[in-house]
């Protein structure tokens, strides 16, 4: 089926391409009645479109559950947001040459009031996904600029404080005005703000993107690219954007010394 579907068509002088994600429920195993199944299959579907798009993916109870338990997280990640059940924790950045900590990198928890801790690779892509990661976002930027503040204004420190930036609100369009104005707010010295974004910003709207990293390096402020290594991974392509750090993926040196021996 999916063969015939991603042959080219011509319509009127254009070739089109189409491709299909099909999601598949059986009867009586998957349901007894028509909504049932219908509802089955359509989960089913998003599967294969979450695994890639163009494929055939087949309802199981394991996967209805966890669709379920998706549902159940994102309900609770609204609450969380209105309930402020976020914190902030900092893990230092320390001179290995002095033992100095010159900075700080900004991490988001969840503690869920009854399922204690969870993990931010549960919730981040929740959040990306139903876009709630703007209002997290929004939260986490305020709360981390207003702590640099507090620790000028306490310690007349310089310490560097790294703020990780998602995709999705990077790319919204009230993004640098937003940062702007909380930096006016609080009056910081933005030489010492690290915005860090991910390999895949530079990916996705490459001209718009880089436009909001000219601007924000136009502020004083410094930027860092994380997960260098997970996606495109040229260093000539780095050249094009104006980046200060270069945080390589663990993934991409995990074999290192097995293969430099």
């Amino acid at each position: 089926i999916i063969v015939k579907l991603t042959e080219i068509h011509m319509v009127r002088t254009y070739p089109v391409r189409t491709s299909a994600s099909i999601g598949v429920a059986f009867y009586p195993k998957d349901g007894t009645d028509a909504r049932t199944l219908l509802k089955n299959a359509d989960i089913a579907m998003y599967e294969a479109k979450k695994s890639g798009k163009n494929q055939i993916h087949y309802f199981t109870e394991s996967l209805h559950q966890t669709i379920l338990a998706e549902v159940e997280l994102e309900n609770d990640l609204r609450t969380a947001l209105k309930n402020q059940e976020f914190e902030l924790y900092y893990q230092p950045k320390v001179d290995v040459d002095s033992g100095r900590i010159i900075g700080a990198e900004s991490l988001v928890r969840w503690h869920h009031p009854t399922k204690g801790m969870i993990s931010p690779l549960q919730f981040i892509p929740i959040a990306e996904q139903t876009g709630l990661m703007i209002e997290l976002g929004e939260w986490i930027l305020q709360q981390a600029l207003q702590q640099q503040k507090q620790w000028q204004n306490a310690y007349q420190t310089n310490l560097l404080i790294s703020i990780n930036i998602s995709a999705v609100q990077f790319g919204c369009a009230q993004f640098f005005s937003h940062f702007q104005a909380l930096c006016n707010q609080f009056n910081l010295d933005l030489q010492f703000i690290d915005i860090e974004v991910t390999e895949s910003v530079l990916m996705q709207n490459t001209e718009s993107n880089l436009n909001v990293l000219k601007k924000i390096r136009g502020l004083g402020v410094t930027t860092s690219l994380d997960d260098f290594g997970t996606g495109y991974s040229s260093l000539a392509y780095l050249k094009n954007f104006p980046i200060n750090t270069l945080k390589i993926d663990k993934a991409f040196a995990d074999d290192y010394d097995s293969k430099s021996g």
